[in-house]
């Protein structure tokens, strides 16, 4: 199992707790979300009951949760990736695997998107007060 985190996004979570949830679930892939809240600004999952994703959506309000950028993913996940190419994890893996096992685990923390240089100025402010 691979650890694996976008770089324009900050959650803080222990990272173990996630891969422990992936162990006990026992899909292909677990992605790490946390509650939606209103946001508008990512990438959207629907749980089931179960924790298994049913459906992905992009900058909607009806989703309850918002992809976190942490994954942890088995090496059959890597052997589907396309070879010579760019390929997205959350347009073109995860999608395929729904209904195969892909879960969501709930991260017990908050969301910040720090993919530029003002957001990540924002949210040093944030931290250091």
């Amino acid at each position: 199992t691979s650890l694996v985190m976008n770089g324009d996004s900050f959650c803080d979570f222990d990272p173990r707790a996630l891969l422990e949830a992936h162990a006990r679930g026992g899909g292909p892939a677990t992605i790490a979300v946390v509650p939606a809240a209103g946001r508008t600004d990512g990438g959207f999952n629907e749980l089931s009951a179960a924790g298994d994703i049913t459906r992905f959506s992009e900058k909607t309000q009806a989703a309850r949760y918002i992809n976190a950028g942490v994954y942890a993913l088995d090496s059959e996940v890597w052997s589907g990736i396309p070879q010579g190419r760019p390929c997205s994890l959350e347009k073109e893996i995860f999608p395929s695997l729904l209904g195969k096992g892909l879960r969501g685990w709930a991260a017990p923390a908050e969301l910040f998107d720090i993919g530029t240089p003002e957001r990540l100025e924002t949210f040093r402010r944030l931290r250091a007060g």
